[in-house]
């Protein structure tokens, strides 16, 4: 059985003179390649990636400060380990943070250079996150964290050095966070930042 796109009972019974293996299966002939997924074209992307962000859910909302921050802290390397891996830097840190009650809000900060360090993106989000929502806020459900308005800041394929902080820790996990992230949160919050990187040129 043979189903033809033009219903030409011609063209599907040469089809299936010329390869016998086709009689009584269906089969669709006729049409051009790529309605037959056959396309040796370059697939070309539309458009760049306009942002790099991560967030996470907890399985238990939490009114912990300082475990949102060390939370918030892991997603912040995170992202600078992805911008610093694509060569890329961005000048917009945005937070996102869903309460128990599901309402979201998100907060914006303009860096006045582009940047992929992930001390300074962890200011800018720690400064939102601490000054900038609102006050006795429900216990949170979600945080999240991004960057924007991105632009390249080596050439594609040159080696970025950077190491990921997250695979050997707590990334992935939503009961509890890095006990190391956490006590130095707890017991060193004026002097809190990441190790410094260095920027690649």
């Amino acid at each position: 059985m043979i189903l033809h796109c033009d219903m030409d009972a011609f063209y599907a019974s040469v089809e299936e003179r010329d390869r016998p293996e086709l009689v009584g299966h269906p089969v669709i002939v006729g049409g051009s390649p790529e309605a037959h997924g056959i396309d040796d074209r370059l697939v070309i992307p539309e458009r760049e990636a306009k942002s790099i962000s991560h967030e996470t859910t907890f399985e238990k909302d939490i009114d912990d400060l300082e475990v949102l921050r060390a939370w918030l802290l892991d997603l912040t390397e995170q992202v600078g380990w992805r911008l610093r891996r694509h060569g890329l830097r961005g000048r917009t840190v945005h937070l996102k943070v869903r309460f128990a009650d599901f309402s979201t809000i998100t907060r914006s900060l303009t860096l006045p250079e582009p940047t992929n360090l992930t001390h300074e993106l962890w200011q800018a989000a720690d400064e939102m996150f601490c000054h900038r929502l609102p006050a006795d806020h429900l216990p949170v459900r979600l945080v999240g964290m991004g960057v924007g308005g991105l632009n390249i800041q080596v050439a594609a394929g040159a080696p970025v050095r950077s190491r990921r902080p997250a695979e050997a820790g707590w990334a992935g996990r939503r009961d509890r966070p890095d006990s190391r992230a956490v006590w130095f949160l707890r017991f060193a919050p004026s002097s809190i930042a990441p190790a410094p990187e260095r920027a690649t040129t």
